[in-house]
């Protein structure tokens, strides 16, 4: 699916979010990614948070399994580094990452399993963060009923809650 969306996806978000999609974003990574901060862009699309924590001063890579997305990543930023991989395997040591961020599947059991991933994936202090918290009947509550087990049971502080992204520290 993604690969065949990846034309339009840009323009899509653009329509979709009145143009509030870019500012997120960089509000996003500007309130989190401090200079030479390790990044991971999970789900990374054509690349636009990656750019943001680019700009806040992270050393970013972006993750994605379409590589039609990664293909517009690549002319956005041919600079960066752009990697086709899973989620589900993610191909870096354990603490590679002082940030990940995740825009992927929204569905209970997968954001669940996700954070748990990247859980030894993240430095300890760093953040795991993403978006739809709080969005009440989105996919059936899934990130929201997610982020709060993960926390619970992972004992993450709470960062943020705002604007429907979370921004969890791992302690």
């Amino acid at each position: 699916m993604f690969d065949r969306i990846a034309p339009v996806y840009d323009a899509m978000n653009r329509l979709m979010t009145a143009g509030l999609d870019r500012r997120w974003r960089e509000v996003t990574a500007a309130a989190v990614v401090r200079p030479g901060d390790r990044v991971l862009d999970a789900c990374c699309g054509t690349g636009d948070l990656a750019l943001a924590a680019r700009a806040a001063g992270g050393e970013v890579l972006g993750l994605d399994f379409s590589e039609a997305m990664l293909v517009r990543a690549r002319r956005k930023a041919p600079d960066l580094e752009w990697v086709r991989g899973d989620l589900l395997a993610l191909p870096f040591p354990d603490a590679s990452f002082d940030w990940i961020y995740v825009d992927g599947n929204h569905l209970y059991e997968y954001v669940r399993a996700d954070l748990e991933r990247y859980d030894p994936k993240v430095k300890p202090g760093g953040l795991i963060a993403g978006d739809d918290y709080g969005v009440r009947g989105w996919w059936d509550d899934g990130v929201t009923r997610a982020v709060d087990e993960f926390v619970e049971a992972r004992g993450y502080e709470v960062v943020s809650l705002e604007a429907n992204q979370f921004v969890l520290r791992k302690t």
